[in-house]
């Protein structure tokens, strides 16, 4: 998803030199008003979303209002381009709303700007029911700057209409490689009589992370991107061989594909047997098939075995503006919307899957059909080793439509592999060094 543009980060960044001049960014705001149990405290909150999640979210809100009856909540959604925008002219008027809901590519640059509270500086918040590794995640130069609300990670979705036309069975996707993966392809393709494609491309920017990874290098680290030409090399590599062998479609499907809406991707239209996407959209995917005939499998390794390689990571944040008036309050209310087991039980899925171990288990003990799938697979992921990547840096927000470019510059010739994998990875660390 595409961030709001220069003129935003100019308008923030503007917006932040003025409050650090008054009180310094990041700063202890201590309210003595928060002490007392019936002062009367008013929080706003902003969040983007769909009318079912504006439903939801209000009905949380007044569940926690209910039992902080001193507290009243003015509430702010968007869809999701109107919400950075929205928030981009509010920070500028600084009228920041006091709790934001905060996007994983746009953190560190809200971070950057001194528009985050370090959330570590108040006890209510308490993220010991959260996985390790997503709370560093969540982290930003070693500040607790977001909250994780949900976590992500990568897999397979299976068509088994498909492979069960065709009378074909996965192989052992627990131990399966990438080799095994494009094995399989080939026979989809072959079985179908060359009308359908065994998988796409290979995961756009969370493939790119996840082979890096498996290849020993980490994309992100404390802030700054890692990831090797090689690694991005190795992609690209990838990416046209498949191309090239009939284990992915053709250049020209596969560049529509990577602007085409869930319903017109190959893979709903039937054209290939298998995705690789989020695992939090199995149902979307399900919906756009008509059918729930549907797997999750994991992700291929190079050697067959799990390792370091699983990616799993924050998908949506919760943050504190740096200079609101009620800095306990605003975080008493983060940790309510992460951890209160009634709140969970009504968000359900709405934010993704729940960060909070104890509200995972509730929610998917209720679940059902392809919602119950991917919470059953983002818990079986426990089992794999693995540690959340970081989040992406300041001036990385712009990683997946640079990468889409360049994966048609290679699919069209227009660049080689090697030098696609130089100057993405040229492209990417200026960008981050410049903004």
């Amino acid at each position: 998803m595409s961030n709001y543009g220069k003129k935003a980060v100019a308008l923030t960044a503007a917006t932040c030199a003025m409050a650090m001049g008054l009180a310094g960014c990041g700063s202890d705001n201590s309210n003595s008003a928060e002490d007392d149990p019936n002062a009367k405290i008013t929080l706003s909150i902003s969040w983007w979303g769909s009318n079912n999640r504006v439903k939801i979210t209000d009905q949380v809100l007044d569940l926690y209002e209910q039992q902080h009856p001193n507290v009243t909540i003015e509430r702010q959604n968007s869809d999701w381009s109107g919400y950075w925008d929205k928030l981009a002219t509010q920070s500028a008027g600084g009228n920041t709303p006091d709790v934001m809901q905060m996007g994983t590519m746009q953190a560190n640059q809200y971070a950057a700007q001194g528009m985050l509270y370090d959330l570590s500086q108040q006890s209510v918040l308490d993220l010991s029911d959260i996985d390790e590794s997503l709370v560093k995640a969540s982290q930003i130069d070693g500040k607790q700057l977001t909250a994780p609300v949900s976590s992500t990670s990568q897999a397979i979705i299976v068509n088994h209409d498909i492979l069960d036309e065709l009378g074909l069975t996965l192989p052992d996707t627990s131990t399966w490689t990438w080799d095994d993966l494009a094995d399989f392809s080939k026979q989809i393709y072959e079985k179908s009589g060359g009308t359908i494609y065994g998988i796409g491309d290979p995961g756009n920017t969370n493939g790119l992370y996840y082979m890096a990874r498996q290849n020993g290098n980490e994309p992100y680290t404390d802030g700054k991107m890692t990831l090797t030409s090689d690694s991005a090399t190795k992609f690209f590599t990838t990416l046209l061989d498949w191309s090239s062998d009939h284990v992915s479609p053709t250049p020209e499907m596969i560049s529509e594909d990577l602007a085409a809406s869930t319903e017109q991707k190959n893979f709903c239209l039937k054209k290939q047997a298998m995705i690789m996407t989020h695992s939090t959209q199995v149902t979307a995917y399900a919906k756009a098939l008509g059918t729930e005939n549907v797997s999750l499998e994991y992700l291929p390794t190079t050697d067959g075995k799990a390792g370091d390689a699983t990616i799993v990571r924050p998908s949506m944040l919760w943050s504190v503006y740096s200079q609101t008036k009620y800095p306990k309050a605003a975080a008493e209310l983060v940790n309510f919307l992460i951890n209160n087991e009634e709140a969970g039980k009504i968000m359900g899925t709405e934010r993704g899957i729940p960060a909070n171990k104890t509200i995972l288990k509730e929610v998917t003990d209720a679940s059902s059909g392809t919602d119950k799938l991917t919470l059953e697979y983002i818990s079986s992921l426990s089992e794999r080793p693995g540690t959340a990547l970081e989040l992406e840096p300041n001036g990385a927000s712009n990683i997946d439509k640079t990468l889409n470019r360049y994966m048609q510059d290679v699919l069209f010739n227009k660049l080689t592999p090697q030098e696609a994998g130089q100057k993405f990875v040229d492209e990417m660390q200026n960008s981050i060094k410049t903004a």
